[in-house]
């Protein structure tokens, strides 16, 4: 009996995972027809009738761009959902404990995306820092490309959600005084951030950026695509998107203190809690009016969108940013006005908005200047 030759098997080539398709490529097949005289049965088709038929149908093999588009989109909003839930968790004992045992490539995103201090890289360069982790996730899966990677992102950060929830549980005003009293790098930082971020659910501020910097103060918001903050008002005045502040208790709540312009340590008061804070600095809603609205659950007004971490897409901003802020509205003329004045350059001055009670500006009358930006040194 004549010996049976050897099979040599092909080894296909390794493929970038950026170059394969969301979906599998599906081959068009042949279609079972049924006779009007006999039962069902395959047919054989000419060759002018297939082409006609293939021409007539979609191509269901292919995505279109902007459909491409849209899996990428939706990639980039869930990897930036999981970066800024990992920034707010930064210390936890379990959610360390989980990155350690499962997911070790995603133990420092955070601190180099920004959280706790500036930011070194980009979400999107961070992505591609930890594609290594991606590949090992989709291992084995037949199924590949931003679709794929977008479950990988919604499967973990679900579970850190439980995490954040876990946090939170049992957080009355007494235990949160001692949190903040205690300052524990741990405890401080995971239940302040879990607990603010709860009180924007529903919002248009739904998953801002909250990290801890230190002992007491916080970061508000990012530099990074798809935060849907605006970085200027429809005059062209600079708004910080990133905001530093002060969190405290006050009457069994816990409030923003205080905030800082950019590149200042004077803080400036505020003592509001996180949601009329926000309407105020981002929206320039006298405060009153941002209490208001918070308080009867009409934060969101139809007029306004600010998209969540959840969507893709940005919504035009047209906001006016306040330089102050504050609960005491009897105390503005005196404490704020002097609080601000402090270290403004020769001929500039604070001046409360007449249209917006509590909105301040500055202004140069000499040079006719006007501007929401606290100027410069030497301007």
């Amino acid at each position: 009996m004549p010996s049976r030759r050897k099979q040599e098997r092909s080894v296909t080539p390794e493929v970038q995972w950026e170059a394969l398709p969301a979906q599998p490529v599906c081959p068009i097949g042949g279609r079972t027809t049924s006779s009007d005289d006999g039962p069902s049965r395959k047919r054989s088709k000419t060759a002018d009738n297939q082409a006609a038929e293939d021409k007539s149908e979609p191509d269901i093999g292919f995505e279109s761009e902007q459909s491409r588009g849209a899996l990428r989109q939706s990639e980039s909003a869930t990897w930036r959902s999981l970066v800024v839930r990992l920034a707010g968790l930064r210390g936890n004992p379990e959610t360390e404990a989980l990155l350690n045992e499962k997911y070790k490539e995603l133990k420092v995103i955070a601190d180099r995306c920004g959280a706790g201090g500036e930011s070194q890289v980009t979400l999107n360069q961070a992505k591609e820092s930890v594609r290594n982790w991606f590949d090992r996730c989709l291992r084995g899966s037949n199924r590949q490309g931003p679709a794929e990677r977008a479950s990988i992102c919604t499967r973990v950060n679900n579970t850190l959600k439980e995490h954040a929830h876990s946090l939170r549980r049992g957080a009355e005003p007494g235990r949160l005084s001692d949190v903040l009293r205690r300052g524990r790098p741990e405890e401080e930082g995971p239940v302040i951030c879990s607990v603010l971020s709860k009180e924007l659910e529903g919002s248009r501020y739904e998953g801002l950026w909250i990290s801890k910097e230190s002992h007491g103060i916080y970061i508000l918001g990012d530099n990074h695509d798809g935060s849907g903050l605006p970085s200027e008002d429809d005059i062209g005045a600079k708004i910080c998107p990133r905001i530093r502040v002060v969190v405290k208790m006050s009457q069994q709540q816990l409030v923003i203190d205080g905030f800082f312009h950019e590149g200042e340590d004077v803080m400036i008061p505020a003592k509001v809690p996180i949601g009329p804070f926000l309407s105020v600095y981002f929206e320039g809603v006298p405060l009153r009016e941002a209490v208001s609205r918070w308080k009867n659950g009409q934060h969101l007004p139809p007029s306004h969108h600010f998209p969540s971490q959840s969507s893709a897409l940005k919504a035009p901003m047209h906001m006016a940013a306040p330089m102050v802020v504050s609960s005491r509205q009897d105390d503005i003329p005196d404490e704020t006005v002097s609080i601000l004045s402090k270290g403004l350059p020769e001929g500039w001055e604070i001046r409360e908005s007449r249209s917006k009670k509590g909105v301040y500006y500055y202004a140069n009358p000499a040079k006719g200047l006007s501007q929401l930006e606290r100027p410069k040194p030497g301007q």
